[in-house]
């Protein structure tokens, strides 16, 4: 998608269960402190908005300003996206079953809104290539046996729905009207 992320691993934590390990982001041995949201949306306008995108897409319900990494040499990183899917457990069958078209405005966003034409850019990649990068990520969790097909197929029939729906997800979620995200480009209109 382009926001950064930490590279990082699945790997085997308490009781067996299973989780995304990263390397922690910092310089000098120092573990960045979280960005101020003022200070990032400022500073990086483009990825803040990015991410905010992303938070919506993946219903992600806990970004919070100890969620985003920020140093000057680094820039602007996502981290802990453990509450995505609406912070539901992926295990049960139904988990994703009647949050389709949720959303959830985080802390963080709370404080700093996006910038609705930066918001409106992100929301068009996501519609355009959102179905690609899912399929893409989903076959490769499938190869990688990290969860059985019926649940693949239940995080792939969700997402792809949230791709389909992006654009009004976003608008509804940071009370913008579409036309504030696109002016009159809006993806998936029959101008389009």
């Amino acid at each position: 998608m382009g926001i950064p992320v930490p590279f990082g691993e699945l790997a085997a934590v308490q009781h067996n269960a299973r989780a995304w390990a990263t390397a922690i982001v910092g310089t000098d041995g120092e573990v960045s402190a979280p960005p101020n949201p003022q200070e990032a949306a400022v500073v990086e306008p483009h990825i803040y908005s990015g991410i905010a995108a992303f938070d919506v897409w993946l219903l992600n319900i806990d970004r919070t300003d100890a969620n985003l990494i920020w140093t000057p040499d680094v820039g602007l990183w996502a981290i802990d996206h453990e509450q995505c899917f609406n912070g539901v457990d992926p295990r049960h069958p139904n988990a994703l079953r009647g949050v389709e078209n949720s959303t959830h405005r985080s802390q963080v966003y709370r404080e700093v809104t996006p910038s609705a034409e930066l918001l409106g850019w992100w929301t068009g990649l996501i519609f355009s290539q959102g179905k690609r990068w899912v399929d893409a990520a989903c076959d490769a969790a499938y190869q990688r046996k990290l969860a059985s097909k019926a649940h693949i197929d239940q995080y792939r029939r969700f997402l792809h729905h949230r791709t389909l729906n992006i654009v009004f997800l976003s608008a509804h979620t940071y009370n913008l009207e579409v036309p504030d995200l696109f002016g009159q480009n809006i993806p998936g209109s029959r101008a389009d």
